[in-house]
């Protein structure tokens, strides 16, 4: 299979005081970017296509006092393919990438998809525990809510599940249904959450959507079905707990100071 044709990628790192950090990052995913990475000593950077104007940007970004710095970057994914280990048994990489021994490759492109390469701490959480559910409480169906590149729902549709991937973002539906295909396995990617219910649930969205969507992605798991969240720091599992009174909190793993929860609905009675 052929590996993808390099691409320019603006790169944009900004930093602020403190106080003003949670509107700088804010304004990031206002960009519409698929992720924020948090860099040592609290900068924050995105990357986004090499023709996005940042001029609303640049000027939000210094009416908080924030600097920025705009580099362009090659698509490095793309000009020097690499599988990453994740899990327990998988790696993802580009197309053609070779994985390391005893390891699966699932094959992942997606430029701006967040999570397509595997690399960012949430994403690893939520593999490696949707993974080890997976196969200890194999479920008929799971739905990936945010699915991005479709890492999740992959995983997921290579493990027997039917799944279902939503999200808001056209591109990253596209990748999704793109990398599925790649994969050879069946992947329903959608862009609103469906009426039905599943067996089991993911989401690794961030904090501030992810407790908006709860309520209703909640009503989406079947009684005694199981839901992998990811996502969120500690500060945010207050309030994770209470939108979903009754269920049962069964593991969470840390990395980075970001959390990892697998909880399971409570049956009627």
């Amino acid at each position: 299979m052929e590996a993808p044709t390099p691409s320019t990628l603006l790169e944009i790192t900004a930093h602020a005081h403190p106080g003003r950090r949670a509107a700088v990052e804010a304004a990031l995913w206002g960009t519409g970017a698929q992720g924020v990475q948090e860099l040592p000593g609290g900068g924050l950077r995105i990357w986004l296509a090499a023709d996005a104007d940042l001029t609303p940007l640049t000027a939000t970004l210094r009416g908080l006092g924030a600097t920025i710095e705009v580099e362009p970057v090659e698509n490095t994914w793309a000009v020097a393919p690499e599988a990453t280990p994740i899990g327990t048994g998988y790696a993802v990489g580009p197309p053609g990438a070779p994985p390391p021994p005893g390891r699966t490759l699932i094959e992942m492109t997606g430029g701006l998809g967040f999570g397509h390469d595997g690399t960012h701490p949430t994403t690893r959480l939520a593999f490696c525990l949707l993974e080890s559910w997976l196969g200890r409480f194999p479920p008929a169906s799971l739905l990936d809510l945010g699915t991005g590149a479709g890492l999740l729902a992959i995983l997921g549709a290579r493990q027997g599940a039917h799944a279902v991937g939503v999200d808001v973002d056209s591109t990253a539906r596209q990748a999704a249904r793109a990398n599925a295909t790649r994969n050879a396995v069946t992947v329903t990617v959608v862009e609103a959450l469906p009426e039905a219910v599943f067996e089991a649930a993911v989401a690794n969205i961030r904090a501030d959507v992810l407790l908006s969507l709860l309520p209703a992605l909640a009503r989406r798991v079947a009684p005694g079905g199981w839901l992998i969240l990811a996502g969120f720091r500690a500060a945010h599992a207050p309030a994770v707990a209470a939108a979903l009174p009754g269920w049962a909190l069964c593991e969470q793993r840390e990395e980075d100071g970001w959390l990892g929860q697998a909880l399971r609905r409570p049956r009627p009675g």
